[in-house]
Parts: structure tokens; C-alpha cells; sequence
């Protein structure tokens, strides 16, 4: 991400302090040298550049090798013909007209590469697309209207806003430029570091601008049933008022932005909503539109109409409630200049709903076991503050809906919540309930879902009586509201959501893979379980049950689709209670990952016997499909502390290559060696002396996972935690997939050491070759 920086710069510009080669300085602030002055190209008495600049081209194909442009004050102009322009130039050994002077608004060095300066005649009628393409080095792009002359501070004030520097020496810079009048602009081919310079080829496409691109021309929309919606992007647009627009807060809108006028009527309330399309942070406001269009106006006019407080790549909405029939002037816009592109704006007519209260809940009446409804909380209210929580670490503080249905004993109903406008959340508690908060947080407890933004929220009701439940659509956000479709619907959950009916699975050569969905499954046990752990599973449970042999180690693997899942194991025998669950499953759990992570347990049965596996997760709302693999595997000698292998340094070096597949996490999650996380994946073990005195150099390198590598004196026990206090300071988990891992090794005296080849994600192992070398 791009951060600017530009006061600081520009009082570094002021102060002649952010560059060592200086150039001599005319009156007028521009750099001129001798060759320049005997130019008929100079910059005028004014500052700015002249538009007459005596070199052309056919706007098709030009090699401009030959041309002194070099220097801001003699760029060479180019013609756009048929809308459209192409440059073949190069950078190679040319000077850095300004030193170190021109930042463009980034925060870390200034362009220190050689320019190539060109100059176009731009129209305000017109959007353009500069496309450089370097061949090998890693170039920049900016530009500036030829009339702000040739100093370094006027530059830097314009090129901020129009700036290309984030991609790498294999990708294109692309710029888009729109400008408020007809006029010259001149573009600037440079680079971030003076080795960066050779042959380029710079292109230019010119498109028709949006006419809603000023504060005066906004564009028209008319709602239809009192609705309106349209798409559209401001990556054509400009930034009218140069980054003095603030609605009164404190941080201006640098990005370009689309004006529209509506229509509205006095004493109906309507939603403004903007949803980025592509991946930008968006910002909207709003001002009545017979407000003049000049910045202290609209400032004042849109201070009580702004929405800016959401994160990139999700809606703002806006609500207004004219006083009287008023023409409206809607805005997009954001807060930086890059958070610009595609959108969609809608304007909706609402209704008050009735049903804010938990006291005047909508009767909701099942027909063939379903009812599905839609609403919409942007009208509600938030009827209890942020006291609701359902038992959970995050409170429900937004506005909801309540509904209320009737349902059976006996029968199982699924309800969920889907919406494509905002991230709800939903709960449920019987209707008789007191409607206060500290009764419905207990009566709630178990029966809530608030997954991701974008997924369906879902969750079980299973009714011990007859009786009517009240169902409540809420969010965690404090300001996400919008529109939803709520269903509930009677359904027959898996035979194997009960503990005493799990799913037998047969092994075939010791292998299985099965699917599961957890989606219609519930949480039997209340969150009771936790394999003697400091957190509940309390996600809806599935259960199956595999024969085991004994003297035989198997991997059990559990990869859920998307949601936070959880694995654990044990004996069949095991009476159906939380209790005898949570003291049989302690050594056989796996809840390490995140979001569709896997989650792996490994069983070594001493002898023939059946065992229950259960897929649950680590939340309520961690529900969803899966996958269930087992593997017999032959576990390596070296994958525990106690039987190492042996390396031996010849000429001073050993490399081994292995595969940590079918190894084991000996010690859990015990084991970090002081590191920010712990090392709970498979690991090997090899023993090596070394002669005290000497430093070593010990390097993994993994083959298609994310290796970890530690090591200790071969005298520590073979325990977690003597291991944990040994390995501290000979450590190494820097990279990630496939990376290499370095560590020095400087024993005091001779000693046999233990060097071991890890990783912190649970599931990762593989291929990986091992090397010890004595340092000169």
C-alpha cells in the first residue's frame, strides 16, 4: 500500500535537505544548464512550460532516442492521433535532471533514476491511460501540467496525484490521467534508483470522459418505485477540488469522484448506498443541490451526510430524510488517491419497520415446514446498546429485527441468514424469555451464527416442547445494516450428529477418504467439550467410528472447506457423557488452524480397536463441508528425540535429504524455542558433533511446505519443555513455503547436537534436504 508523505516532502523540498546533487536554479525556480538556455524550448518568464515545443510525431510510433528531452524544460511533444500515441525511448546513460528531489508523495526515497520528459495536450473531454513497459529494469511514471514550470517543489505538489511506481521491472506502470481544462501535461519516464534505466516503450489510449466528472454537471438519476441502481467508475473521473473536500472532518478526499442529483421527497426516509466492486476503499457523501459548487460549500453542506467509516472493498451507506421535496447531490469518492474504480449506487425508498422491539417481534407462520422472509434493519434500532452477546466474545451492537415462529418438539429446524449488503448476524431464544438482556444472553447461548461477510449464517434449533421462538437478525458491526433474507425451515438431521450413533467407516490398505457436512448438524454436548483444553468445541459435531490395529500409526486429517474446524478422537468404548469424552480425547485433538485449515491427530493403538473420530469446530459458527482422510503410515525411527540419526561431517560437512511426511508431532504445541509461535508439525531428529571452538552453518531447505529448524545439545532429556528452554537463540523460521532456513552453530567444547527439522503449521511436512558445514 501506498502512504503519503507529501507535506513532509515538500518541507524537505523547502528546506533543501532531501538531496545531495543540486542543479543550478534560473529565476523562475526551473533547472536549467547551457545547453538548455541556447534551446528554443525554454521555460518562459512565468514558470511554464511554452506549448510549441518544435518536435512532433505521427502519435503512432516514435523514437525519440535522438531527442533533447532529457531535461524538464525541453520535453518533447507528442502528438495524439486517432486517440492514441506510442513512444520508443530509452533511459540509458542519462543524468538525474533534480538529484534527489522528486518524491511524487511516497514516503521513502525520492526517484533517483534518469528522465525522459514528454509533452501532450490533454483535454478535459477525455480520459487517458499512460502504459509503460520496460524491458528489464524497474521504471516510474508520473506527470504534471507543463504550466506548473520546472521546479522541483511545484512538481512534487502535482505529480502525488499522478503517480506510477508499484509495480516490479516485470510488470507495465499504468497511469490514468484526467485533467479539469484543455491544456499541455508534460509525462515523466524515470525510476526509484539510478541503476534503473535502459529501453522503454510508453502508450497512450485516450477514452471519452464521464460527463458527471464536475460538481456542475452531475448526472441525473431518477428513482422508479422509489428505487433507483446503477454501476459505473471513478477511475475516469478526477479529483475536482484538488483535496480540499473534508465534509469537516479530518482528512480530505484525494481520489476522483462521480456527482449524481436525485429527486427526493419530503418526509420519506432513503438509503444511498455505494458498493466497491473492485477491490477500493470508498467514500460517500451528500448536500443538497442548489449548495453552490465551491469547497466551503459543499464542505458545509455534506458535514452531517458522510459515510467513510467502513474498510476497503465494503459499502457505505448513507440515510437522508428531506425536510421538504429537495434535489439531493449524491457523491463517490475515497479517501486516497488510488481508492478509485467500480461501483454500484443504489437509492431505495425505505419504510420504517414495525417489529424493532423483542416485545412486537413478526409472526413468521411455517408452510410445509418452511417460511422465508426478507427485511431490512436500516430503519431499526439498536434496542439494547452492545449487552448482547450470546455467551460469545463479540456483542451484537447493531440494529435488528426480531421475528417470532412457532415450533415442534421433536423436530429439528435450520435457520439462516443470507445478505449481499452487509455482514448480519443472527440469534435465537424462546419466546418466553424476559426481554432483557442478561435473560436473553443465557437463553441465546448455543443457538447464534456470525460467520464471514458474503457466507450464509446458520444455526439448528432442535425444541425440547412445543413452544414459539424468537429469532433476531443483528450484526456485530455497530454500523452494518441493510437488507437480508431470513428462512427457517424444518429439516432431519445426519444420523451421526449423536455420539451414540456414529458413522462407521471401513479402511481399505489402512486408507479412507470420506466427505461430511456439518451444516444440518448441532452441538450435542452445549460446549461442553474440550479435550481437557483451555476453549470449548463449540461447533455442531459429527461422529464416526474406524477399526484400528494395534502396533499400527495412523494420520488422521480433517480439511474443511472454509469454516474454523476442530478434530478429535477416542476409544469406542467410551461412555456418550462430556465428561468421559473430554478425559478420553485429551491426547487425540488438533484445533491449531484457522479458517480452512486442516486439523491432523495421530493414533498409535497399542491393540485391536474401535475408535470415534468427530469433526466438529471451534465456534457455533464454524459449520460447513469437510473432508476426513486416514492413512496407515510407517512412522521414520529419527521422528523422535530419543533415536536421532547419526550424520557425520566429512571435510566438515554432511547433507542429508529426507521426508518428513510420516513423521509425528512428538511434543504437541509445546516446543517454540522462544519464537512468536509454536513449531506443532511433524518433526526428524539427527545427531551431529561438533568440535567446540568451530562455528557451523546448518540450512533447510523444504520442498513444498513451510519449514522450521531448531537445535539443542544432545544431553537435554527428550521433553517438551527441557527442549523448549534448550533450542532458545538456535532457532530459524523466517520464510515461508519452500524457503530456506539458516542457523549458526558455535559450540563452546565438543558435544553432540540434536538438530531438528519442523514447522509451525500442524499439517506441514515433506521433502527437504539438510545441510551441516563447518564455516573457514
Amino acid at each position: 500500500m501506498v502512504f503519503r508523505a507529501r507535506l513532509l516532502v515538500l518541507v524537505c523540498l523547502a528546506l533543501v535537505a532531501c538531496g545531495s546533487d543540486r542543479q543550478a536554479i534560473n529565476d523562475d525556480g526551473g533547472a536549467l544548464d547551457a545547453a538548455s538556455q541556447s534551446d528554443a524550448a525554454l521555460v518562459t518568464t512565468d514558470g511554464a512550460l511554452p506549448v510549441d515545443v518544435p518536435l512532433s510525431s505521427d502519435g503512432q510510433s516514435v523514437d525519440a532516442s535522438q531527442a533533447n528531452n532529457q531535461r524538464c524544460s525541453t520535453p518533447q511533444k507528442v502528438a495524439i492521433v486517432g486517440g492514441k500515441a506510442s513512444i520508443a525511448d530509452s533511459t540509458a546513460q542519462l543524468t538525474n535532471e533534480f538529484g534527489n528531489q522528486i518524491f511524487c508523495g511516497f514516503t521513502r526515497q525520492a526517484f533517483a533514476g534518469p528522465q525522459r520528459y514528454y509533452l501532450f495536450d490533454l483535454s478535459a473531454a477525455s480520459v487517458y491511460t499512460l502504459k509503460l513497459t520496460t524491458q528489464g529494469f524497474d521504471g516510474a511514471l508520473y506527470a504534471f501540467p507543463a504550466t506548473v514550470g520546472c521546479a522541483p517543489a511545484a512538481i512534487e505538489n502535482f505529480c502525488a496525484d499522478h503517480v506510477a511506481d508499484e509495480k516490479d521491472a516485470t510488470v507495465a506502470e499504468t497511469l490514468t490521467l484526467t485533467v479539469a481544462q484543455d491544456g499541455p501535461w508534460v509525462v515523466v519516464v524515470d525510476a526509484p534508483s539510478a541503476g534503473e534505466q535502459g529501453a522503454f516503450t510508453l502508450e497512450l489510449t485516450t477514452m471519452p470522459a464521464p460527463k458527471n466528472l464536475t460538481c456542475q454537471n452531475a448526472q441525473a438519476v431518477t428513482l422508479s418505485a422509489g428505487s433507483a441502481s446503477l454501476q459505473s467508475t471513478t477511475a475516469l473521473s478526477n479529483n475536482e477540488f484538488a483535496d480540499k473536500i473534508d465534509c469537516g472532518g479530518s482528512f480530505a478526499f484525494e481520489a476522483p469522484q462521480l456527482y449524481y442529483s436525485v429527486a427526493l421527497k419530503k418526509g420519506q426516509s432513503y438509503r444511498v448506498m455505494a458498493k466497491p466492486e473492485a477491490s477500493f476503499d470508498l467514500a460517500l457523501y451528500a448536500f443538497l443541490a442548489n449548495t453552490p459548487c465551491d469547497v466551503s460549500a459543499i464542505n458545509g453542506g455534506c458535514s452531517a451526510y458522510l459515510a467513510d467509516d467502513q474498510p476497503a472493498d465494503i459499502a457505505e451507506t448513507l440515510l437522508i430524510e428531506p425536510s421538504a421535496d429537495q434535489t439531493w447531490k449524491i457523491v463517490v469518492d475515497g479517501a486516497r488517491a488510488s481508492a478509485q474504480g467500480a461501483f454500484a449506487l443504489s437509492i431505495d425508498q425505505l419504510t420504517k419497520p414495525n417489529n424493532t422491539s423483542c416485545s412486537a417481534p413478526q409472526t413468521l407462520t411455517l408452510s410445509a415446514g418452511k417460511v422465508t422472509v426478507k427485511g431490512d434493519t436500516f430503519l431499526s434500532t439498536n434496542e439494547f446498546g452492545n449487552q448482547i452477546d450470546c455467551g460469545t466474545r463479540w456483542d451484537y451492537d447493531a440494529k435488528q429485527l426480531y421475528y417470532k415462529v412457532a415450533l415442534k418438539a421433536g423436530s429439528h429446524y435450520r435457520v439462516a441468514v443470507d445478505s449481499s449488503t452487509f455482514d448480519p448476524g443472527v440469534y435465537a431464544f424462546p419466546a418466553n424469555t424476559p426481554c432483557d438482556a442478561a435473560a436473553i444472553n443465557k437463553a441465546c447461548a448455543g443457538y447464534f451464527s456470525d460467520v464471514d461477510e458474503g457466507k450464509t449464517d446458520s444455526f439448528i434449533i432442535s425444541p425440547a416442547v412445543d413452544q414459539e421462538w424468537i429469532i433476531v437478525v443483528d450484526s456485530d458491526w455497530e454500523k452494518r445494516a441493510g437488507a437480508f433474507e431470513l428462512s427457517v425451515e424444518q429439516v432431519a438431521l445426519p444420523t451421526n450428529a449423536a455420539c451414540s450413533k456414529p458413522q462407521s467407516l471401513a479402511l481399505s490398505s489402512g486408507k479412507l477418504s470420506h466427505s461430511g457436512d456439518s451444516t444440518l448438524a448441532q452441538d450435542e454436548f452445549g460446549g461442553a467439550i474440550d479435550c481437557g483444553g483451555s476453549a470449548s468445541y463449540d461447533g455442531p459435531q459429527l461422529y464416526y467410528k474406524a477399526a484400528l490395529k494395534g502396533g499400527k500409526t495412523y494420520r488422521v486429517t480433517l480439511t474443511p472447506t472454509a469454516h474454523d474446524a476442530a478434530l478429535y478422537a477416542f476409544a469406542a468404548s467410551t461412555t456418550c457423557d462430556a465428561a468421559a469424552i473430554n478425559a478420553a480425547c485429551g491426547a487425540y485433538r488438533s484445533d491449531s488452524g484457522g479458517g480452512g485449515d486442516p486439523e491432523t491427530i495421530t493414533i498409535s493403538p497399542i491393540v485391536d480397536a474401535d475408535w470415534v473420530f468427530v469433526a466438529d469446530g471451534s465456534s457455533a459458527a464454524d459449520v460447513g463441508s469437510f473432508k476426513l482422510d486416514f492413512a496407515e503410515i510407517v512412522v521414520p525411527k529419527n521422528a523422535s528425540c530419543k533415536t536421532p540419526q547419526a550424520l557425520t561431517l566429512v571435510n566438515g560437512k554432511a547433507t542429508v535429504t529426507d521426508d518428513s511426511t510420516a513423521a509425528l508431532n512428538e511434543f504437541g504445541t509445546d516446543v517454540s524455542c522462544g519464537a512468536f509461535r509454536d513449531f506443532d508439525g511433524a518433526q526428524l531428529y539427527y545427531k551431529v558433533a561438533l568440535t567446540g571452538g568451530q562455528k557451523y552453518t546448518v540450512k533447510l531447505t523444504p520442498n513444498g511446505f513451510d519449514g522450521a529448524l531448531y537445535a539443542f545439545v544432545a544431553s537435554v532429556s527428550c521433553s517438551g519443555s527441557a527442549i523448549e528452554a534448550a533450542c532458545k537463540g538456535n532457532v530459524s523460521e523466517q520464510g515461508g513455503k519452500s524457503s530456506p532456513e539458516t542457523l549458526t552453530l558455535a559450540p563452546i567444547v565438543d558435544a553432540n547436537w540434536i538438530i531438528v527439522v519442523d514447522s509451525w503449521i500442524s499439517d506441514q511436512g515433506g521433502p527437504f534436504s539438510l545441510t551441516v558445514e563447518r564455516q573457514p
